[in-house]
């Protein structure tokens, strides 16, 4: 019911028109119901959340909440309720979605997440979070999320776009963040506060969506809109305004509506099937009649501020393809101009045109800025099946075949494929039923048998006698056969047929990008790539292309002509493959050279001898275009030669040559496809000529290699200047290994041999430098090395190798790091090692044996006495504890039939006395008053037993359950008598066992203190206190009643020597502290020596409540 109508209501029923008392008599009325609806707006503020879910951030794990309390308010955030506590908690990974219970579900209008600790504080300098869900008792309840009519705060956030409200608009893809001043803990804290629907009119499509669940509350909706169309699937009108589009069905006057035609929407927000609905929904024309024909467009078209969502139709080819909850989205481009559409109401991805269907598209158009600041037609929304029409296909040579079939209804692919683009499209699944081809095209290679038409190209395999039709490529050819799978999982076609029909064009070759080339897109297609020939063996080619390796394979070439290609810049077409492993991974790409007429020299190799020298550091400094791939000269002092391994540096750094003879192409066999190697033949002779020894003055051309600490120089031809040059120690540090620097340098380093193995033709020592492990490496024939003693402190000159770790951003920079010496007189033992040696130490733990093993047989027979008398004792003690229990089994039955007969057995017998009351009183008043008795007295019968049997629960034998029952106790007693009650109780208590003895005495005391200070105090307050401190427990029932004098109570009570006795039967305290007048205070106290256990931790923050 409306405020309005209850006002009218109320107006026609009690309100009299006359004179001054009927205008009192209004206002007073108009006051009541006023605070009548205030009432239930105010209970319409409130929300209950059981429930709620977090989600980490998208990066930085660090400033992920660790400890947080979720706390709720209804005094306007006063005061505080805590209704979650998290400590601990942590999200492993990012985007983490994790839902946690509230402990404590109750009704408030304001929440906040008061987050206390970031999960490292001293690394993190911010808090972020990527969504918060406060849900109702299950998740698909989420009627409590906050939206855009609530206030929503928080301490700070990082605008603009790290905002707070971020929090609850659904996406996890953004996040709240905030830099708090607190860096310690980095504590802030997110709140939010709801608002009544009441005066609430959303006015924009985005304000209605975003309501979610909350629509339910209906909030008014007046929305001046245009129609899209209806959608396909569910029949339902779609609907588009300036800030977004939705689904509206079951509207009152939708029949009158066609697409274009501006509308207003009226009606109440509601929740129906998770989704935003209406009720009571109609829609009203306004403005003029929407065309019964779309507007031709074209993209990116200037428009006007009137001309936004107006009806318009345009023509354009498909690209960028996505497929969304009940959204289709793609561009369509043509003549330069792109626009993107959003097609609503589509059901699954098949409804999708594919890439490069020319299509017509029909709907409302979006306008947009571009770059130079004009509005433009920049997006389109569309609904239904008929708004998208293909025309046609885009072909690779840009001419388009025409074609009818509309989306919902693509023409059928025919039983015979004549494209090869056709094969390429077909799934794995499609290609093992071995679809029957036939088609056209040029072979572009016969080693491996490729073929191309103008729309793509494929394997073929050649079937008989039908290989000899074709002798070479270039060829013009008709197949027939079935499409297949390859080995590798790529399509082949299986040619049973081979039609030869003259000479071939050479399809125009496709230019790729590095990731395209490396993706596997170019398998079996004609293609053109540039890069620089790095090596090669006559008849491969290993190129450097965009940084990377290509390994290429020439079917024809001198292999004479083909080796003067090394150096130069070359433009190439051949067949590209994708290069596979054992495991069939994709490792690059594989390029079929069919001839040399296929290469292109860009740039010719450069004479080595009039290239400039580099110092040796600048290699792996930024470099030029050329200097990058080609070669370079370096001068340098030979600091050792491992075989066709030449190690030298200069005043700048060290690097590593790798003779020309140690470098080959090498294929792998077995599964691998078109994977070739470049290896080292380790077992090569190394030419006299090309021996050079330490302290050598050597020039060196190569192509530099920059991948790890220091330059790799590939392909090298070294030439020997002069001999006996000093070579500069580099100082060995922890920092010069941990960054590389002293990689393919010479250093000295003086460290404790900790072993030694033999592998092969190297001796590897381990040795122990600077808390790290190095590995030394002497050669075999080096003998001397082998009678180094471990232990012994050597000094060690080598050249330093340094391993890159595979994945350095873990931290660890340096995998492992390796030490060639040259000979044994790089090795000088500084120090032996100590006597003690393990020989020595096998004596000495020989006679220790025999002096155990003797002590071992005394120590026997002294275990046999022991066990003897041991068990004698266990005899013992078993006896007196049975003795103990039965006497404490004893006395706790006593105390329990004692409670049970002055407590349950008094007041049934007073049951029974009113019962027999009633049945001899004829007076009826007097029957009520024994029949009002009898409940009151049964109540308190139950409180006895529910006492008794908490009291011998042992699941509440701790301090915790006797302050909880003592708190719960007291709230319902005072509150029945309507006295005040104040709590005085930590939140945490530690750990401390209470007997039921105990618990049982203090919860009677606190009973009858209670009850004394309602019955004799007149108190309108009582407070309980309980403390625990080092010296015992202290509970407190103070009031502030009238008090009384002690030596004026009536000596016939028992109450205040019953509480005496019982503190005293537990070995505590009773204190009485009392002045007339201002109130009366009872203190039990119980020490600790008392309480049967230790106090573990410290008291917590006391709570008050009232």
């Amino acid at each position: 019911m409306q405020p309005a109508e209850l006002n009218d209501r109320a107006l026609r029923a009690r309100v009299c028109w006359r004179g001054r008392r009927g205008w009192v008599l209004l206002l007073c009325i108009l006051v009541f119901f006023s605070a009548i609806l205030r009432g239930k707006a105010a209970e319409r503020l409130k929300k209950v959340i059981q429930q709620y879910a977090l989600t980490s951030a998208n990066d930085f794990p660090q400033r992920d909440p660790q400890d947080w309390r979720l706390l709720g308010s209804n005094d306007g955030g006063k005061t505080w309720t805590t209704l979650d506590t998290r400590k601990s908690e942590v999200f492993p990974e990012r985007h983490q979605r994790r839902v946690f219970a509230v402990s404590k579900p109750a009704t408030f209008e304001i929440y906040r997440l008061q987050i206390d600790l970031v999960r490292d504080p001293k690394v993190a300098n911010s808090v972020q979070l990527a969504e918060i869900e406060p849900m109702g008792a299950t998740e698909n309840d989420l009627e409590p999320i906050p939206i855009f009519t609530d206030t929503i705060t928080a301490q700070g956030d990082n605008p603009p776009s790290e905002l707070a409200v971020k929090l609850f608009d659904g996406r996890k893809e953004t996040k709240w963040l905030d830099k708090p001043s607190n860096r310690e803990t980095c504590a802030s804290w997110i709140q939010w506060q709801y608002a009544a629907p009441t005066g609430t009119t959303v006015t924009n499509i985005s304000q209605l969506i975003a309501l979610r669940a909350r629509a339910g509350d209906g909030y008014r909706v007046q929305i001046e809109a245009v129609a899209v169309g209806r959608t396909g699937a569910t029949n339902e009108w779609s609907i588009a305004d300036a800030s977004g589009c939705m689904e509206i069905s079951a509207l009152t006057g939708e029949e009158n509506l066609q697409p274009g035609q501006p509308v207003t929407f009226l009606g109440s927000s509601a929740w129906s099937s998770r989704k935003v609905c209406l009720t009571n929904g109609s829609v009203q024309m306004r403005g003029e009649k929407a065309a019964s024909k779309p507007e031709q467009i074209v993209m990116e078209q200037p428009l006007t501020a009137r001309e936004n969502l107006k009806w318009v139709e345009v023509v354009g080819e498909v690209q960028y393809r996505r497929f969304g909850d009940g959204e289709i989205s793609f561009d369509i481009s043509d003549a330069g101009g792109a626009m993107r559409i959003y097609w609503r109401g589509a059901t699954d991805s098949l409804s999708l045109p594919p890439t490069g269907s020319r299509v017509t598209v029909r709907g409302l158009c979006r306008g947009a800025f571009n770059d130079q600041g004009m509005w433009v037609a920049a997006g389109l929304w569309a609904a239904g099946p008929d708004a998208v029409t293909v025309t046609g296909t885009q072909s690779r040579d840009g001419k388009v075949q025409s074609g009818g079939a509309t989306a919902n209804g693509a023409a059928p692919v025919p039983g015979t494929l004549t494209k090869i683009e056709q094969i390429r499209r077909l799934t794995q699944e499609q290609l093992q039923q071995r679809p029957h081809v036939i088609f056209r095209g040029v072979v572009t290679e016969l080693f491996g048998a490729f073929m191309q038409d103008d729309t793509a190209g494929v394997e073929v395999a050649f079937q008989g006698n039908e290989s000899r039709k074709v002798t070479e490529p270039g060829y013009y050819i008709e197949v027939e056969g079935w499409g297949g799978l390859g080995d590798a999982g790529n399509p082949v076609v299986s040619a049973d047929r081979v039609t030869v029909l003259g000479k071939g064009k050479w399809p125009e070759p496709q230019r790729m990008s590095l990731s395209q080339l490396m993706s596997g897109r170019t398998d079996a297609q004609w293609i053109e790539i540039e890069g620089v020939v790095r090596s090669t063996d006559g008849a491969h080619l290993l190129l450097i292309c965009y940084g990377r390796e290509v390994t290429a394979s020439l079917s024809a070439g001198a292999a004479g002509l083909v080796k003067n290609l090394v150096d130069a810049a070359v433009r190439v077409r051949g067949v590209g493959v994708t290069a596979l492993d054992d495991r069939g991974r994709i490792q690059g790409l594989h390029l079929l050279i069919p001839s040399l007429e296929n290469v292109d020299v860009i740039e010719p190799p450069v004479n080595p001898a009039t290239l400039p020298v580099r110092p040796i550091g600048s290699l792996l400094s930024l470099s030029g275009p050329r200097e990058s791939y080609h070669r370079v000269k370096v001068d340098g002092v030979v600091t050792l030669q491992e075989n066709q391994k030449l190690f030298l540096q200069d005043t700048n750094g060290g690097a590593m040559a790798i003779l020309k003879e140690d470098v080959v192409l090498d294929a792998r066999f077995g599964r691998s496809r078109w994977l070739f190697w470049r290896t080292q033949q380790t077992n090569a002779p190394v030419r006299a000529d090309l021996r050079f020894a330490a302290g050598d003055r050597v020039e060196v051309i190569g192509f530099p290699e920059t991948r790890n600490y220091s330059p790799v120089l590939t392909e090298v031809t070294v030439k020997k200047i002069s001999s006996g040059n000093p070579v500069q120690l580099y100082e060995a540090t922890v920092n010069g290994l941990n960054d590389g620097r002293a990689d393919s340098q010479l250093i000295a380093v003086e460290g404790v041999l900790l072993g030694q193995n033999t592998i092969g033709a190297q001796v590897v020592m381990a040795l122990e430098w600077n808390d790290r492990t190095l590995q030394v490496l002497v050669p075999v024939q080096e003998a001397a090395a082998l009678a180094i003693a471990p232990g012994s402190r050597l000094r060690v000159t080598g050249v330093c190798q340094v391993d890159p770790a595979p994945y350095a951003e873990l931290g660890q920079r340096v995998a492992a790091v390796r030490i060639l010496t040259r000979s044994a007189a790089d090795l000088v033992v500084l120090a032996k090692p100590s006597w003690w040696t393990v020989q020595r130490a096998l004596i000495m733990m020989g006679g220790m044996a025999c002096v155990i093993l003797a002590a071992l047989v005394w120590i026997k027979q002294l275990r046999r006495q022991v066990e003897e008398r041991t068990v004698q004792l266990t005899i013992e003690i078993q006896l007196r504890e049975q003795t103990e229990r039965r006497s404490a089994l004893e006395q706790e039955r006593s105390r329990i039939a004692k409670d049970l007969h002055d407590d349950l057995g008094a007041n049934l017998a007073q049951i029974v006395f009113l019962s027999q009351r009633v049945e001899g009183q004829s007076d009826a008043q007097e029957m009520n008053r024994y029949f009002g008795l009898i409940p009151a007295t049964a109540r308190r019968t139950i409180q006895s037993l529910d006492e008794i049997v908490w009291a011998i629960n042992p699941r509440h034998d701790s301090l915790e359950s006797l302050a909880n029952y003592l708190s719960q106790f007291a709230q319902e007693h005072l509150t029945l008598a309507r006295v005040r009650c104040v709590l005085d109780v930590p939140t945490v208590l530690p750990v401390v066992p209470l007997s039921a003895e105990i618990r049982h005495n203090l919860l009677l005391a606190t009973r009858e203190a209670l009850q004394n200070a309602v019955t004799h105090a007149a108190a309108t307050e009582v407070r309980l206190i309980l403390q625990l401190d080092e010296s015992g427990l202290s509970i407190a029932i103070a009031d502030n009643g009238k008090g009384f004098d002690p030596g004026s109570v009536s000596r016939d009570g028992n109450g205040l020597p019953n509480m005496r006795r019982r503190l005293e039967s537990i070995g505590g305290r009773f204190q009485l502290d009392n002045q007339p007048g201002k109130g009366t205070t009872v203190r039990l106290f119980v020490p600790s020596e008392v309480l049967h256990g230790r106090v573990i931790g410290v008291n917590g923050v006391s709570r008050q409540e009232s």
